[in-house]
């Protein structure tokens, strides 16, 4: 399982999800849990890593019936990717 937070510039709060990844081929392909989208994951250095959108992105809780709370990244706004930079393990937390 993985716990996945992107940060976008500009926003002041990340988006949070979870789900599998399998490797698959020179990537890893991942897929949020309660069908909330899919994704690849290229490896781009120590620090670095290329996330490839096959879908929207949803990042909400499973149970979250309020389609409110549901927080959506477009493909369309990502068409070329996303540059994920590392942070410091430090900044990191376990799943609970």
């Amino acid at each position: 399982m993985i716990s996945l937070t992107v940060w976008l510039r500009g926003e002041e709060a990340g988006h949070d999800g979870s789900g599998f990844c399998w490797p698959e081929g020179d990537h890893f392909f991942c897929t949020l849990e309660c069908d909330a989208g899919q994704f690849r994951l290229y490896d781009r250095g120590q620090t670095v890593l290329r996330l490839s959108q096959q879908t929207d992105l949803q990042f909400r809780s499973c149970e979250d019936a309020d389609q409110a709370q549901v927080r959506t990244l477009p493909r369309s706004q990502t068409a070329a990717g996303l540059t994920l930079v590392r942070l410091p393990d430090s900044n990191c937390q376990p799943p609970r």
